[in-house]
């Protein structure tokens, strides 16, 4: 960890400590003030961190494509779709060709960028009234693998390769004239193939003529339910493929009653490892919906103003919930419990890579009787855990 950061991170630990630790007849104002200014500081450490290491890069590479991906548009690629293919030119086509997609694939790129996106009305033909107010869009989960530093990159046709160090040099003190110990190196090597995720949506000729917005409508309500369903297989994927389905070790259900603020702030603590993590800072938490709203019921003890959510807030580095994590259980071993995960450090500890970006397809014959078009996205990827001690799962008893 840069120094910079540990030793902010090890300033807003004592503090976090000091306030837990407050007597209920003295007033915690102070101590807030000192958390949010060292917080302040933390992401200013954070934000030099991250320009630091883009000044790293020698050839530019990386500010190019960043470049790229701020002027290309998802809408150049849908646009060509939904007349029945076209040219796709300009900074889409340059970052296209630089990630080796065809014209009718869109770079992943773009699809993270438009959930952050502040999405526009489409512009109407002069000539053409407009008919209504913007089209209200459909309500997805925001992803959080991303969050949990979980890399996404467009990798080419063929299988997908990644190799870990699985044992390492150990160093020791040896006496004089002694030989030094040796170790072989090893790697463990992941080869993934691809699943696919599919979404379609057709709509009416005559809606084409007549609703100027059309094409920026089906352009994000696409993206967005390709990217959501990739963020649920990640989390919760079926067949033992997501984080909290079956590619971790489950943790031993909490069997101790409804959880109480110390249990809330163990189960994250507990993550704390010294080696993938070696302060709160360095650990995130992702829980459920009803886990979320305990949290933020929860006080931390009684006539304080601060709850278990606002807690754990400024003790983590991170905390998010997610309607992705599996509901609450209502029978069974885990009856009453809800699943959460604790990330552990931001290493690469798991992979999901997309192949050759996302695809789109118009279909004007399928129901052309009954003057319909449909498009298809598509997107084939896999999702891995290449280092499980990144991750903790763990669970809550919410219910009494």
């Amino acid at each position: 960890m840069d120094k910079r950061l540990h030793k902010i991170e090890l300033e807003r630990s004592e503090l976090l400590e000091k306030l837990l630790d407050l007597p209920d007849d003295e007033s915690p104002d102070e101590l807030k003030a000192a958390i949010r200014a060292v917080e302040q500081r933390r992401r200013a450490a954070l934000r030099e961190i991250e320009a630091d290491d883009g000044a790293d890069d020698d050839d530019g590479s990386a500010t190019a494509r960043h470049r790229l991906v701020s002027r290309a548009r998802v809408s150049d690629v849908v646009g060509a779709a939904l007349r029945g293919g076209g040219t796709v030119g300009g900074a889409t086509r340059e970052l296209q060709q630089d990630v080796g997609l065809d014209v009718d694939s869109i770079p992943l790129e773009l699809l993270r960028g438009e959930q952050h996106r502040t999405a526009g009305q489409s512009s109407a033909p002069t000539n053409v009234p407009r008919t209504g107010p913007a089209t209200i869009p459909a309500v997805f989960p925001a992803s959080v693998t991303a969050w949990l530093g979980i890399p996404m990159p467009t990798v080419p046709a063929g299988e997908a390769i990644y190799r870990v160090m699985s044992t390492s040099a150990t160093a020791a003190k040896v006496a004089g004239g002694a030989e030094a110990s040796s170790s072989a190196a090893a790697y463990s090597t992941t080869t993934m193939k691809p699943g696919r995720i599919h979404a379609r949506l057709h709509f009416r000729r005559e809606d084409a003529l007549t609703l100027a917005s059309l094409e920026a409508d089906l352009r994000r309500n696409l993206s967005s339910a390709v990217m959501s369903r990739l963020d649920a297989q990640v989390i919760a994927g079926a067949s033992s493929e997501g984080l909290l389905t079956g590619a971790l070790t489950s943790a031993t259900a909490d069997s101790g009653g409804q959880f109480t603020f110390d249990d809330a702030v163990g189960a994250a603590t507990g993550a704390l490892d010294g080696l993938y993590a070696d302060v709160p800072g360095q650990l995130r938490m992702l829980v459920g919906v009803e886990t979320g709203r305990r949290l933020l019921t929860l006080w931390r003890a009684n006539e304080t103003d601060m709850t278990t959510w606002a807690f754990l807030s400024g003790l983590l580095g991170g905390l998010r919930s997610s309607s992705h994590v599996p509901a609450t259980a209502t029978s069974g071993g885990r009856a009453k419990t809800q699943d959460l995960l604790i990330r552990r450090g931001m290493r690469m500890d798991a992979v999901c890579p997309v192949w050759q970006g996302v695809s789109i397809l118009r279909d004007p014959y399928s129901a052309a009787d009954e003057g319909e078009v449909a498009v298809h996205c598509t997107a084939f990827y896999a999702f891995k855990v290449l280092r499980s001690a990144g991750f903790v799962p763990g669970n809550l008893q919410v219910n009494a």
